[in-house]
C-alpha cells in the first residue's frame, strides 16, 4: 500500500529557508501510515493540511511570502523561518506529483 510520506523521498536537493526542511520531516512523519487517495485533489488538500498542522501556516491566506516559527528554530541565521512561497511552487506540488504518479512507470 502507498503512503502519503512515501512521497518524501528523495528530499529536494534546495530548500528554501532553513526551516523547510524540519516541517518536511515533521509532514512526513505525521502521514507515515496514511494511504494516498484515489482523488488529486484529495492528495493536494491531505499535504496543505498536514503542512497548516506542522507549520502553522494556512497556505490558502498567508500573505506574508516568509513566516518565522520559533519551534521550527534549530539555529543558523534564518533559523525558524519558512518560505511560504517554496511550499507554494515547488514543495506541495512536488509531494502530490509523487504521490499522484503511476507507480508501474518507476
Amino acid at each position: 500500500m502507498r503512503t502519503l510520506a512515501d512521497a518524501f523521498e528523495p528530499h529536494p536537493h534546495q530548500w528554501g529557508l532553513r526551516a523547510d526542511p524540519h516541517v518536511w520531516a515533521a509532514m512526513r512523519e505525521r502521514l507515515d501510515g496514511v494511504p494516498v487517495p484515489e482523488d488529486p485533489a484529495a492528495v493536494h488538500t491531505a499535504y496543505v493540511a498536514a503542512f497548516a498542522e506542522v507549520s502553522r501556516i494556512d497556505l490558502d491566506t498567508e500573505t506574508e511570502d516568509v513566516v518565522q516559527r520559533k519551534e521550527l528554530d534549530h539555529g543558523g541565521m534564518s533559523g525558524g523561518f519558512v518560505d511560504v512561497r517554496w511550499w507554494r511552487a515547488t514543495g506541495i506540488p512536488l509531494l502530490v506529483a509523487r504521490a499522484t504518479a503511476d507507480p508501474s512507470l518507476s
